[in-house]
């Protein structure tokens, strides 16, 4: 063989390796790709089923409240131009964007009709905010993998590690169940965890690129999360993080003065202060309505029923309950299930030893750039890109669990939806940890793998349980259908005034007409009505005596949400602690007749969550209970 022909086939084999290399190369983003969509569609599959659960009703009281202020907001704008929120519990944003998209739904639902004969007159405002809150929640899964994606960088290459960790948290984000759980409720959690994301991946890359335009982008999106829960202030946290962890990585070429990149920083502030305001402008021109202490739905006054210094009755169940605790054995174990919560501790777990791990290098990294700057002229030891990228991203994820964790996890009102913010952070670390252990030792890699998918596997399985609440009709109508067939006509029931059950409007609600309603209702007794949600001022003995002269119907149905309220605080308040005891023992002249409970359930298996935080079942599948006067049982028909 000639040195032509040597030439020509060395030529060849550099060729062929290098179409191969593309071609194994498209194959594994084509890969990335379709593993990615299939995530994204899984999430979404699983936020969509029942959606129009208990439909036209809506049994959330936050979802209902929403739906009431962005409804208003829209008849005043109508009318009058105004687009005064006349709230601040919530920022305007979401009530905004959720009276744009009915009326956009309108219009296109008026625009179709035209063309076609379509069953829907308008678009009901319930669920076209159901529908955002799927939108959003689907969309967080992929800003999730994006931020993982993000983190994983080394340089400007992709590594095939980061691809497998951003998919693994993506797909434990799409199966966790608070998340899915939420999305079929049309409040504004969901897209505050969604613009929570947007702000940390923007951080992300302030600490990539240091670009003026990234705080730009950065301070934007704090400023729309502000927008919809002030709360989100705490981004402040990672975002500093990101904006040191720039100044400390560039110094690895060269002197950098930090003076540039104060007044980033001053930029992207003075973006979140502008933007916040130029969406929320009534926080100058109706103050009022932002710190009045008589306004039940300003956000001083929320700040305070959830920091505990203003004790409401609907907060009575945390009366005794540990600050930071309570987040790990309940938020967790009933929003993720014990597999995933064991999981997203692992993963914080082996973040913390990765940073410690990494310390010694990135200090001596710190400390060679000192003693080698003044000899080089200004160029200083860079630490290594690998070790420098998961150092920043342990440090950037734990600054802000730990950041909301302090805040939220010790709060006297512990809601399970503030939990949120929590997981996707939560499943990135964790499906680091999964990215690691899939490519364990050779020896255990075949266990390793098998443990991970069955971690997994029980997640999904958890959250296919409790999503098939949504796919029967709702235990309040249950509750109610009974009623109309069960119980005669005339007959007198003595109910709860509870915004979850809505049975003290049984006649408007559920059409059960024909019956003698007496209500109990906790914010008012003997006539002393409550002053912003609080205990109403009267003596136990007077209020004992009050619930006595109310046991004087033929039926009486409760729910477990005033029970477990009173039961929980009993020493401020025992007479109504005592009236459910007594009820539920059977010392108050009535008997149990019929309980309507719906359990999360897949086949054969039922998963008890009795012990989770009450707006957790509340809200979708409450325990009722009927009880009749002891002196006649009726026989069920």
């Amino acid at each position: 063989m000639n040195m032509r022909t040597a030439a020509l086939v060395r030529r060849l084999q550099s060729r062929t390796a290098e179409l191969v290399w593309r071609l194994l190369s498209l194959i594994r983003i084509a890969r990335f790709s379709l593993l990615t969509g299939g995530i994204l569609l899984l999430a979404l599959l699983l936020r969509l089923v029942g959606l129009t659960w208990g439909f036209p009703h809506s049994f959330n009281v936050d979802e209902s409240h929403v739906v009431y202020l962005a409804s208003q907001l829209a008849q005043r704008f109508s009318q009058t131009g105004s687009l005064d929120p006349q709230a601040s519990s919530y920022g305007a944003l979401p009530l905004y964007l959720l009276a744009l998209s009915t009326a956009l739904a309108d219009g296109a639902l008026t625009w179709l009709k035209t063309l076609v004969a379509l069953p829907f007159d308008s678009a009901p405002m319930l669920y076209v905010g159901r529908l955002l809150a799927v939108a959003a929640s689907t969309a967080t899964v992929g800003l999730t993998m994006a931020l993982a994606s993000a983190l994983g960088h080394e340089g400007t290459a992709l590594m095939p590690r980061q691809q497998r960790a951003a998919l693994w948290s993506g797909l434990l984000l799409a199966i966790s169940l608070l998340p899915v759980r939420e999305a079929h409720f049309g409040t504004v959690d969901s897209l505050l965890v969604l613009l929570m994301m947007l702000a940390l991946l923007a951080a992300a890359r302030v600490a990539r690129t240091g670009a003026w335009r990234d705080y730009v982008l950065t301070g934007a999106a704090v400023a729309l999360a502000m927008s919809v829960k002030i709360g989100a202030g705490l981004l402040v946290v990672p975002v500093l993080v990101a904006h040191l962890a720039h100044i400390r990585g560039s110094r690895g070429t060269r002197a950098v003065p930090s003076c540039p990149y104060m007044m980033y920083m001053m930029l992207c502030g003075l973006v979140v202060v502008v933007l916040w305001l130029a969406l929320n402008p009534y926080a100058l021109l109706d103050p009022t309505a932002y710190f009045d202490l008589d306004r039940n739905d300003s956000v001083r006054t929320q700040s305070l029923v959830v920091a505990g210094s203003l004790r409401v009755l609907y907060t009575a169940q945390f009366e005794g309950t540990t600050p930071y605790l309570y987040a790990v054995t309940n938020w967790l174990r009933y929003g993720l299930g014990l597999p995933l919560t064991g999981l997203s501790l692992a993963g914080v777990g082996y973040s913390f030893w990765r940073l410690w791990q990494a310390r010694r290098e990135i200090f001596s990294a710190g400390a060679a750039s000192e003693s080698a700057a003044p000899s080089s002229g200004g160029s200083q030891v860079p630490p290594d890109p690998q070790v420098w990228g998961n150092w920043f991203a342990d440090a950037f994820l734990l600054a802000w669990l730990l950041a909301y964790f302090v805040v939220a996890g010790g709060a006297y009102a512990k809601f399970i939806r503030y939990a949120l913010p929590l997981i996707p952070p939560l499943c990135i670390l964790a499906g680091r940890l999964l990215a690691d252990l899939w490519d364990g030792p050779r020896r255990w890699r075949l266990g390793l793998r098998l443990v991970v998918l069955l971690i997994v596997a029980a997640g999904l399985l958890h959250t296919l349980a409790f999503v098939q609440i949504y796919r029967q009709p709702d235990v309040r109508l249950q509750a109610a259908d009974w009623i109309r067939k069960q119980i005669p006509a005339g007959a007198s029931i003595l109910v709860e005034k509870d915004e979850g059950l809505l049975l003290h409007r049984a006649a408007a609600e559920y059409g059960l007409e024909g019956y003698e309603w007496r209500i109990w209702n906790p914010y008012e007794v003997a006539g002393v009505s409550s002053v912003r949600y609080q205990a109403p001022e009267v003596s136990a003995e007077q209020t004992e005596a009050y619930l006595r002269n109310l046991l004087t119907t033929d039926y009486v149905i409760v729910g477990s949400s005033w029970a477990e309220r009173f039961t929980a605080a009993a020493a401020q308040f025992p007479a109504q602690a005592d009236f459910y005891r007594r009820l539920s023992a059977g010392q108050a002249g009535y008997r149990v007749l019929k309980t309507f409970e719906v359990t999360p359930r897949l086949g054969p298996f039922t998963w008890d969550d009795r012990g989770a935080e009450l707006t957790f079942r509340l809200f979708d599948h409450p325990a009722i209970t009927i009880f009749v006067a002891a002196a006649e049982m009726p026989a069920e028909k």
